[in-house]
């Protein structure tokens, strides 16, 4: 009996060995699922990788919402510096997104979700969906000849990238239309064959013979019948450019 007992024990310390053993390769298997999801190790032996963090994971531990991850302040914002990069590719392929089906004629819904790359390796980006679906409207707005639909469309980007940043933990250093609309509102989205286009043959012979003819001297202006200090000859028909005389004094005719 005394046998059987001994026998029975040292087959249930064997199974909890077992039992042991799996469970840690397990986790094991896990951890390295996760690093490979997460983008997997750069060169150096460093871990570069976003630590299992993928679409809204990431997100909320950008937007610091607790019990995401285990990584501490110091790791959470070695993290969001590569992050930034992401979250501004993302931003810009949504406006871009929109453009292009703007040129196209058509229009479509965005999605919050989109794989990135960056230097941690291919990771998937998820912001808000009302902020994507503003920033793919703005796209489509700026392909627009109204002014102020481009106007419209820059103010959407800006608000829409600085909250995004600012929920981040990040900070612009330059608005995203000065960097994807151009400053004063140029598109760099317009048809180019807008861009450089030839004047039509009456305006360009009316700039050309306007920008060659000689400036009208004082004297000749103070003497044309009609004329008033400080007048502003009319350039021909069709003129694209102005210029303007000095301001006449009374007291030297």
């Amino acid at each position: 009996m005394l046998v059987f007992l001994t026998l029975v024990g040292a087959a249930l310390l064997g199974l909890v060995v077992v039992v042991i053993y799996l469970n840690d390769r397990v986790n094991e298997l896990e951890r390295r699922t996760a690093a490979a999801n997460g983008g997997g190790a750069a060169g150096g032996g460093e871990d570069n990788s976003w630590h299992g963090l993928t679409g809204k994971r990431l997100w909320d531990a950008m937007t610091g919402k607790k019990g995401v991850t285990a990584l501490d302040d110091a790791g959470l914002q070695a993290l969001r510096q590569t992050y930034e990069g992401v979250l501004s590719k993302h931003i810009e392929s949504l406006f871009r997104a929109g453009q292009a089906d703007a040129r196209k004629g058509g229009a479509v819904q965005p999605t919050a979700v989109k794989t990135l790359a960056s230097a941690r390796g291919a990771v998937q980006s998820w912001i808000p969906l009302n902020h994507a679906n503003a920033l793919y409207r703005a796209g489509i707005d700026s392909t627009k000849t109204d002014i102020y639909e481009v106007e419209r469309a820059r103010m959407t980007l800006d608000d829409t990238a600085q909250l995004l940043f600012s929920q981040t933990g990040l900070s612009l250093s330059q608005p995203f239309s000065d960097l994807l609309l151009g400053n004063g509102g140029s598109l760099t989205g317009q048809d180019p064959g807008l861009e450089g286009a030839a004047l039509p043959a009456d305006a360009a012979a009316g700039a050309d013979a306007w920008a060659q003819a000689p400036a009208a001297s004082p004297a000749s202006v103070a003497a044309a019948p009609g004329s008033t200090a400080g007048a502003t000859p009319s350039p021909p028909a069709g003129g694209m450019f102005t210029a303007s005389t000095g301001t006449q004094d009374s007291s030297s005719r």
